[in-house]
């Protein structure tokens, strides 16, 4: 399965990671659905069992107006899936 069907993303999204070391992983998403444009950009540290990132978003012409976004994450592994 490749990332974009993981994501589930349409024809009207592209999207691109890129593996900045061993630890670091880039994102990149831009779309273009129903006069929206939608730009964003985040990464994603990863050391063992825990994880932590963030990422920026910006939207023009959606049904809201313009928006601007920021959202911090972070993760620990608990464990096989049952």
């Amino acid at each position: 399965m490749d990332i974009d069907s993981l994501l589930n993303t349409s024809n009207e999204c592209k999207t691109k990671f890129t593996r900045e070391s061993a630890s670091k992983l880039l994102l990149e998403v831009s779309c273009n659905s129903q006069g929206a444009i939608t730009h964003g950009k985040g990464h994603v540290n990863l050391n063992g069992t825990t994880s932590n990132g963030s990422f920026e978003i910006s939207m023009v012409g959606g049904p809201f107006g313009s928006l601007n976004m920021k959202t911090t994450f972070t993760g620990k592994y608990i464990g096989a899936c049952k």
